[in-house]
């Protein structure tokens, strides 16, 4: 999607240096040696979720930083571009050197990487000569030619390989806007069963179409086409152009249009680019590197919950050296952009971990995205509406939050939990898996709310549904005290009561209902008490001296079955009709 990028290997004057290192690493020939792969690093610290779209090159400045870098960002796999005009520039002829060298600089690191198949030279495609087409080869032949040579010598090494880049755009598809599939689907074929005749295990992913309403159109058409069977994970590029991903389009609208393209293939989305610049070519809204480590920060863990996402790339590692404040990690002199701190701040998180869902915290505009392993959970979280005060289940002694600056604060149990401030810059907060009440929720949909931890357990036992009613609202601190909202009732949890039968109690909400209407007839205290009203009936009253008000029949009834004084307090009206303003019904209160 990123022009730039494509313009900037095939520019001509002078040569490129790319071009020109290629001549020069031109040293092994098709049956030459495998690269020589030292021994990988340990992968337990790299987030299997988080990729880069790798642009480190052995041959440029920096090179020995940008690896130590590479280790410290934690990503656990790179895209890795391997070109058609690149490695087989003319009939017969096979050059691997600088490809050798980037391949290795990755898998040195302990990376897993995304093999990029891609795009065609012109001797392939009717023109002659060896630059690069940003068309479909006409030589199909050859172009499966050079998907096996690249299957069987980085065969061990790279697992994984994706088809063509964003074939629904016109720049990469012979000028034509939205591609085409049918075409495209010749491609595809051809390298399917290139690759998996030499690596049967290979994994092969659709090259990355727009995350937009025309890449969605352009899935369903390859799937209508029959292109399932040639893919084992579907390619998105989950750019946004000067908005975020967080705004009413993207989860309403474009988000259910991709979801349901992915439904219909029955594979996973592989995100292989996705991004801010730091600076403002083209209308671009960030303007800033302290906004690109924000939207990517946010944006990162969101893309999950597109639904069967399995991996994030981030294009790209470093801004290139003629184009500053672009969509690098780092800047081209190896020094680190806030965006490099805040991915790498959450991957070293996320290591070990898998998305488990969106947690709904009663307001469309606070995302918190969990994710768990199988010693912790992690929940990064944000909010689009001001500052907001979240309760966080835990049995630990602390919980550890990690701002996006990289900074980490140690925060200790509030009783049986903590309360964070949640703002626009989201904060990772990591939790010991093991804690028997950290993930202890249960989900109504009728009401979009979660009850979990001790609110739950009161609920459970003391009436569940029929005495309280579903939740209204997420957690939430008023006054000093963490409370949930219920149909009917209020939950408000007293920490100074930890370990007794009032650590969580319900609001007096009847006291709060009518509050003012102290003066009618109703709530007026009874001097003498008459079993008259609605539902009275001589013998059945009882007559609190604390309020001054009897209960009767049913209401008595039921009062004293569930919970009696602890449960519902003292009546404070007597037994009255009121009639619904919006629906007429009338209602016997008491």
């Amino acid at each position: 999607m990123r022009r730039v990028r494509a313009v900037r290997w095939v520019r001509g004057g002078g040569g490129s240096l790319a071009a020109l290192l290629m001549v020069m690493l031109s040293v092994t020939t098709l049956t030459g040696a495998a690269p020589a792969v030292r021994a990988e690093q340990s992968r337990e610290q790299k987030s299997n979720l988080i990729g880069v779209s790798g642009n480190v090159f052995p041959w440029e400045p920096n090179y020995a930083q940008f690896q130590a870098l590479l280790d410290e960002s934690n990503a656990g796999w790179s895209r890795t571009e391997i070109r058609f005009e690149q490695v087989h520039p003319a009939p017969g002829r096979w050059e691997w050197g600088a490809t050798d060298a980037v391949v290795n600089t990755y898998a040195e690191r302990g990376m897993q990487q995304l093999g990029l198949l891609a795009y065609s030279a012109g001797w392939a495609s009717g023109q002659g000569g060896s630059q690069a087409v940003f068309a479909p080869p006409t030589n199909l032949d050859a172009w499966e030619e050079y998907v096996s040579a690249v299957a069987t010598r980085y065969k061990g090494t790279i697992r994984n390989y994706e088809i063509w880049n964003e074939p629904d755009v016109a720049f990469f598809w012979d000028g034509k806007d939205g591609g085409d599939p049918a075409a495209y689907l010749e491609l595809l074929k051809r390298a399917y069963r290139a690759i998996k005749a030499v690596d049967p295990q290979a994994v092969v992913v659709s090259g990355g179409v727009t995350g937009t309403a025309r890449g969605a159109e352009y899935l369903n058409t390859l799937y209508d086409l029959g292109g399932a069977q040639y893919i084992d994970a579907i390619g998105l590029h989950g750019y946004v152009s000067n908005d975020g991903l967080d705004t009413t389009v993207y989860p309403e609208i474009i988000w259910p249009l991709l979801s349901k393209a992915r439904e219909r293939f029955g594979k996973p989305f592989w995100i292989t680019e996705f991004g801010w610049e730091s600076g403002c070519r083209g209308g671009a809204s960030a303007c800033s590197e302290e906004v690109q480590a924000n939207r990517i920060a946010r944006h990162l863990p969101m893309l999950f919950s597109l639904g069967g996402v399995a991996r994030v790339s981030l294009f790209q590692f470093k801004d290139p050296g003629d184009t500053p404040d672009y969509y690098g990690l780092t800047r081209a002199d190896g020094s680190k952009k806030p965006a490099f701190t805040a991915v790498a701040t959450i991957a070293t998180q996320l290591a070990g971990t898998a998305f488990e869902g969106r947690i709904n915290r009663g307001d469309s505009r606070v995302w918190d995205m969990r994710f768990v392993g199988p010693d912790k959970t992690v929940d990064i979280v944000f909010s689009n509406a001001g500052d907001r005060d979240m309760w966080f289940d835990t049995g630990a002694n602390s919980v550890d939050v990690y701002d996006i600056n990289g900074s980490r604060q140690e925060i200790g149990n509030q009783g049986g939990g903590v309360n964070l401030r949640i703002g626009i810059n989201p904060l990772v907060v990591v939790r010991n898996r093991q804690e028997p009440s950290a993930d202890r929720c249960q989900y109504f949909s009728e009401t979009n709310n979660a009850l979990c931890g001790r609110f739950l357990d009161y609920w459970n036992r003391y009436g569940g549904l029929a005495i309280f009613g579903y939740p209204l609202s997420p957690l939430m601190w008023e006054n000093g005290k963490m409370v949930q909202y219920l149909e009917r009732m209020k939950f408000e949890y007293q920490p100074e009561a930890e370990g007794t039968d009032w650590a969580v109690v319900g609001e007096l909400v009847g006291r709060t209902l009518t509050s003012g209407r102290e003066g009618e007839q109703a709530f007026r205290s009874v001097a003498n008490p008459v079993a008259s009203g609605p539902g009275g009936s001589g013998g059945n009253c009882q007559l609190f001296a604390e309020t001054g008000h009897q209960l009767c029949n049913t209401f008595k009834s039921y009062w004293e079955a569930n919970g009696g004084l602890w449960m519902f307090g003292y009546p404070i009206s007597e037994e009255f009709a009121e009639v619904n303003r919006d629906t007429g019904e009338v209602t016997v209160h008491s």
